[in-house]
């Protein structure tokens, strides 16, 4: 009788085992699989700031280009008015 019951009490601790690694197992990979988006999440996102930073850049440059213009024609038109 006691081995009959050894017999189901090991088999019940084998699955409850397996069962455990099998969910340590689905833990991790739930872990590996956020790095891996969060990896992806900051390289999209250095790639956005470096896009946004050279599109800022291009137009500083056409806004100072335009304010050295219309700095320009001010001063002509002050010239002019004076002479």
């Amino acid at each position: 009788m006691w081995r009959v019951l050894y017999k189901i009490r090991a088999r019940n601790r084998a699955t409850d085992t397996i069962q455990w690694l099998f969910r340590r197992a689905k833990e991790e990979s739930k872990i590996k699989q956020a790095a891996i988006r969060f990896s992806l999440t900051l390289r999209s996102l250095a790639h956005r700031a470096r896009y946004y930073l050279a599109n800022k850049r291009a137009r500083v440059e056409m806004m100072a280009k335009r304010w050295s213009q219309v700095l320009l024609a001010l001063e002509q038109n002050t010239n002019s008015k004076q002479i």
